[in-house]
């Protein structure tokens, strides 16, 4: 005996099926990568203020004073964010722009 195919709303039913379980896994690869990049934007502030604590028996409190600059950058994120999103080279775009002169900032601000 012959068999018949799926009726052509079955089959669509199908597709559709596999189409939102194609979407399902992206979506959470999306999902973990947003929640890896949060994590490791943290790290740094949580270092930040580990390491004064560890350092408490061995360091000076000028030398951990110092270090607690660390996290100064992190604390003005809210402050300087606009002025960083606002200013942008067309060319380039919005989310490039501030990239290029990052390394040279950072070489100056190191001495």
């Amino acid at each position: 005996m012959r068999r018949r195919s799926p009726p052509a709303a079955e089959r669509a039913a199908r597709q559709a099926d596999a189409r939102a379980a194609a979407t399902r896994g992206r979506d959470f690869r999306a999902v973990g990568l947003l929640l890896a990049l949060y994590t490791l934007q943290g790290v740094p502030m949580g270092l930040s203020g580990a390491v004064p604590l560890l350092l408490a028996g061995r360091a000076t409190y000028k030398m951990q004073s110092l270090f607690s600059l660390a996290s100064l950058p992190f604390s003005l994120k809210l402050l300087w964010a606009p002025f960083v999103d606002a200013a942008y080279v067309p060319a380039w775009g919005r989310r490039k722009t501030w990239l290029p002169p990052t390394p040279p900032l950072i070489r100056a601000a190191m001495g």
